[in-house]
């Protein structure tokens, strides 16, 4: 984590404690990591890393990818952790990122089509899109099963939705539907068609995943897409959501690392990329953190564990971080021309149905599954 010394007496105090020990600091190695993971995910992967390698310093800090992809081009970071594989891609296109040496044994046996070809960066992590939903006004027997039923018209005015422009769910959603619908139909806007089709039962479009929780939680919505990591966070802390994972291969958003083309520190930094994509840390910020592996198959858990639950429940839709990335800022642009903007929102103040009582804290250890 990165340190700022303190103020006033007690700071001076520190700081020349901190200058005495100018020796022992310098002995370290320092790795500067930009994420726009959360900072509980960071905290741990910090302490976990440094008790096994105490002579590797790690000096995180928030980044979107904007924040990054400058500091990137000023030679400031020496790996990039968490970045949606489309601004990891378009980074790598730019040459600003750089392979690692040697590459972990563990991205040699990741799914073709998973990462980029040449090893500039390598996927650790996924957040599947889930099906969220309000249990005190839904029951889970009635909620969505899969995508599909999202068009049915008792869905009608009660779906929250995060912004693609916004927010990188929504951009996942939209580029997800535009290549595998149009793999699948050689009609390149059929993801864009159904995505107008949902548009008719859309209540409104939120700015950020939290934003899109809240509006479930608080009875302003019944249903709605959000990342597993956030959609778990809330259920495990008896908020009033609850969700299903959707029975057809869902959009994931694919995070990977990578290291700075600048980098002054290559083999620590391929180090810690080694370190963060082994299976012991993939299972525990699954286990943690609901953030599941980028490839379910690399990662064991205990049969009739959460997470082995979990795990055989997801099904991503992989594609390309190249065409996504190529592609994916014209097809958000034409999502908000041809679909966002095309109809009036339903009135987000008032609720479509009675607040939610709170509900109790369920168990960790339930089926999330369906």
């Amino acid at each position: 984590m990165i340190r700022r010394p303190g103020t006033g007496a007690r700071g001076a105090a520190c700081t020349a404690a901190a200058l005495a020990c100018l020796g022992c600091a310098d002995a370290r190695t320092s790795l500067r990591v930009v994420s726009p993971l959360d900072p509980e995910v960071l905290e741990w992967a910090e302490a976990a890393f440094e008790a096994e390698h105490p002579d590797l310093d790690i000096l995180w800090s928030a980044a979107t990818t904007g924040d990054a992809r400058e500091r990137l081009a000023g030679g400031d970071v020496d790996v990039w952790w968490g970045a949606p594989s489309w601004a990891l891609a378009r980074a790598a296109s730019e040459g600003a990122l750089r392979s690692p040496t040697p590459v972990p044994a563990w991205a040699a046996v990741l799914p073709a089509g998973m990462g980029d070809p040449e090893g500039l960066w390598l996927p650790t992590l996924a957040d599947p899109l889930v099906l969220a939903f309000n249990p005190d006004s839904l029951s889970r027997g009635r909620a969505p099963r899969d995508w599909i039923d999202l068009l049915h018209p008792r869905w009608a005015g009660v779906i929250a939705w995060p912004d693609a422009n916004a927010t990188e769910s929504g951009a996942a959603i939209v580029g997800t539907h535009v290549l595998v619908d149009g793999a699948q139909t050689g009609d390149t806007l059929a993801g864009l068609d159904w995505m107008g089709r949902v548009d008719r039962n859309v209540r409104d479009y939120l700015p950020d995943d939290r934003a899109v929780a809240r509006r479930v939680m608080e009875g302003f919505a019944s249903v709605a897409p959000l990342p597993l990591s956030v959609a778990e966070r809330y259920r495990a802390a008896g908020r009033s959501l609850d969700y299903r994972i959707p029975e057809s291969p869902t959009p994931a958003i694919v995070r990977g690392a990578a290291i700075g083309a600048s980098t002054i520190h290559p083999d620590a930094a391929a180090m810690f990329l080694t370190w963060l994509g082994a299976p012991e840390q993939v299972r525990t910020m699954a286990e943690r953190f609901a953030l599941a592996p980028a490839d379910p198959v690399r990662v064991t858990a205990p049969p009739g564990s959460a997470l082995a639950i979990l795990l055989a429940g997801l099904r991503y839709e992989i594609v390309p971080a190249g065409a996504l990335a190529a592609g994916l800022e014209v097809w958000v642009d034409r999502w908000r021309t041809a679909v966002q903007g095309r109809a009036p929102r339903v009135s987000s103040r008032t609720p479509r149905a009675a607040p939610p009582a709170p509900s109790e804290v369920r168990s960790l250890s339930r089926s999330v599954a369906g």
